[in-house]
C-alpha cells in the first residue's frame, strides 16, 4: 500500500515512498542518496498517527531494525553497540524522541546523539524518530547534524479523516464502525475544521 492511501499530505507521501524505493533497491545508499538524508523525524499533535506511520515505514523495509524508546540508558547504548558491530544496512527506529530527550541528562544526550550522528555517516545505519515536539529536539539534533529531513503530520479535515478510516480499515480488515469508535475516542476532545 502507498503511503499516499493512508496519509492526507501527498508531499509527504511521496517523500515516504521515496525512501522505501530507496532502501528496497537495496543499493549502498551512499551512491544512491541524492536527496537522501540518513535521518528523519515525523513529529506532530498526539494522537495524529506517528508511531503508526513509523510502524508502517519499517514493515515496509526489510532490514534488521532496533527499536530505541523509553530512556537514554545503558540498554540504548548496547543496542547502539550491537549495531556498530553489524555488518550491513540497519535502521533504528525511535518514538517519542523528545520525551527521551526531556528525561536524560545532559551528559547522556550529548553521548547518544554523536553516537546516532556517527552510525549515520557510517552509510550503514538509518534513523527515523517521532516527536510530538519538534522545537526541542531540532535544537539539539541540528548540532549533531540529525534530522534534517522532518515531516509534519497535521490533524486531517473531515473528508480527509474519512478517507483515512476507509483505508486503514481496508488494511487492517477492520468493520468501519470500530474504527469510527475508536477514532470517535481518540478526537474526542479536538474538532475538524
Amino acid at each position: 500500500m502507498s503511503f499516499e492511501n493512508i496519509l492526507h499530505n501527498r508531499k509527504i507521501a511521496d517523500r515516504f515512498d521515496y525512501y522505501i524505493d530507496c532502501f528496497m533497491n537495496k543499493q549502498d545508499l551512499t551512491e544512491r542518496n541524492i536527496g537522501l538524508e540518513p535521518s528523519f523525524l515525523i513529529h506532530g499533535p498526539m494522537g495524529i498517527g506517528k508511531s503508526f506511520m513509523l510502524e508502517e515505514f519499517i514493515d515496509a523495509v526489510e532490514f534488521p531494525v532496533y527499536d530505541i524508546s523509553g530512556d537514554i540508558d545503558r540498554e540504548t547504548f548496547r543496542l547502539l553497540d550491537e549495531v556498530e558491530e553489524r555488518r550491513g544496512f540497519h535502521i533504528i527506529a525511535i518514538d517519542d524522541l523528545d520525551l527521551m530527550l526531556e528525561y536524560a541528562g545532559r551528559d547522556d544526550i550529548r553521548y547518544f546523539m554523536c553516537r546516532l550522528h556517527r552510525l549515520t555517516q557510517s552509510g550503514n545505519v538509518f534513523v527515523i524518530a517521532t516527536a510530538e515536539e519538534e522545537k526541542p529536539v531540532i535544537e539539539i539534533a541540528r548540532r549533531y547534524g540529525l534530522f534534517m529531513d522532518r515531516f509534519e503530520l497535521k490533524r486531517p479535515n473531515v473528508k480527509e479523516a474519512s478517507n483515512i478510516i476507509d483505508n486503514l480499515s481496508l488494511k487492517k480488515n477492520l468493520k468501519l464502525e470500530v474504527l469510527l469508535d475508536d477514532l470517535g475516542k481518540v478526537y474526542e476532545s479536538h474538532t475538524f475544521k
